[in-house]
């Protein structure tokens, strides 16, 4: 492939990323795919057979890509959940501020779309989905955690917590263009979340 096609298809894809963020899969037109990325209709189907071809096919790459670039930058090794928590947030801040589509799409394939895949896709996602839970909560320390409360009891506590956030943020960062995210907002708004459950749940310093 000459660096020109490679371009145009690139094109094609930040564009189709862009349009399957913002309208879902179903509202996503081909017309709207060409205009943003600038170029004839023609030459989309050249690169894809229609536009589920494209949507499948961004679906496994970003897929993979979450799987490779950031899931497997969890350090695992972390023994303090909320310090793990802490780190593996800001990760995913500053992979969104590199690319920001990528989740912005994803957030809505999972939301909406996630039906819509191939069968071998769906079960990607739930290995991914697996992974990614048993990497943010294994092997986790509750000694961190204070000794006049159930202490498992408060780790799914803030389990279920971390999910009811989660999926508000999700709702809400999906609600504008990724380029209106202001990350820092964002990370400053989790970090009051996670003292919160720090001073709740776990011991004061120099306290054992």
């Amino acid at each position: 492939m000459t660096k020109k096609a490679a371009d145009k298809e690139a094109l094609i894809r930040e564009a189709a990323m862009k349009i399957f963020a913002q309208e879902g899969y179903e509202r996503a037109s081909t017309n709207q795919i060409v205009k943003e990325a600038g170029i004839g209709k023609g030459m989309l189907f050249y690169y894809f057979q229609n536009k589920y071809e494209l949507f499948a096919t961004l679906a496994e790459e970003s897929m993979t890509f979450v799987a490779e670039d950031f899931l497997q930058q969890i350090d695992v090794t972390e023994p303090d959940f909320i310090r793990r928590l802490q780190e593996t947030t800001a990760l995913k801040m500053k992979v969104m501020e590199q690319s920001p589509y990528v989740f912005h799409f994803l957030t809505t394939l999972f939301s909406s779309d996630l039906e819509k895949l191939p069968p071998h896709l769906q079960e990607k996602y739930q290995k991914i989905y697996t992974e990614g839970h048993g990497r943010l909560y294994q092997d986790v320390d509750l000694s961190f955690f204070r000794t006049d409360i159930d202490r498992d009891k408060a780790f799914h506590l803030i389990q279920w917590a971390l999910e009811g956030y989660e999926a508000d943020l999700k709702n809400r960062l999906n609600q504008m263009p990724p380029e209106d995210i202001d990350v820092d907002a964002t990370w400053r708004e989790f970090a009051a979340y996670v003292e919160v459950l720090r001073t709740s749940f776990y011991q004061k310093k120099g306290v054992e």
